[in-house]
């Protein structure tokens, strides 16, 4: 089933990555959470937006539809590349190491470090043949919780 329902504004966005943050913060119970650490784990684009001072981030799936919630995307969740589309009227595609970092911390205090530590690994490749490559990375030093400094 297609859904025609898309955003039309950026606050309409927002309001979206409000409600998945919801979701995430656990107000809504455990099983809300780990739907949102699910949905956000397994998105391949991503609306950022800064809100209350902070970045924050929202599969564009679940973004891209008006007033979206766990139920109307379970439902029917949509075509992510229809919602890209529409979301484009709004926001310029960026491909930025930097946000990847951020997008990192952001599931990192999620609690649930094995997708976290998967995607890194993935991300990651080219530093696995020489494993001090692969430590030296600020990335993956900061996961591991390596401070900078040599003191």
């Amino acid at each position: 089933m297609e859904r025609t329902d898309f955003v039309s504004t950026r606050e309409e966005v927002i309001r979206n990555i409000c409600t998945i943050y919801s979701y995430l913060s656990g107000v809504d119970g455990e099983d809300d959470k780990q739907w949102a650490i699910d949905k956000m784990k397994r998105g391949r684009n991503y609306v950022v937006e800064i809100i209350d001072g902070r970045l924050s981030f929202c599969p564009s799936r679940f973004a891209g539809y008006v007033d979206n919630s766990r139920d109307k995307h379970d439902e029917n969740h949509g075509d992510g590349t229809e919602t890209d589309g529409r979301l484009k009227e709004f926001y310029n595609k960026v491909e930025d190491e930097r946000l990847d970092k951020c997008f990192m911390s952001e599931m990192k205090q999620s609690q649930h470090k094995s997708p976290v530590v998967r995607e890194m690994e993935q991300n990651t490749v080219e530093f696995q043949a020489d494993k001090h490559e692969f430590i030296k990375n600020p990335v993956v030093a900061e996961f591991l919780g390596l401070s900078n400094s040599f003191d």
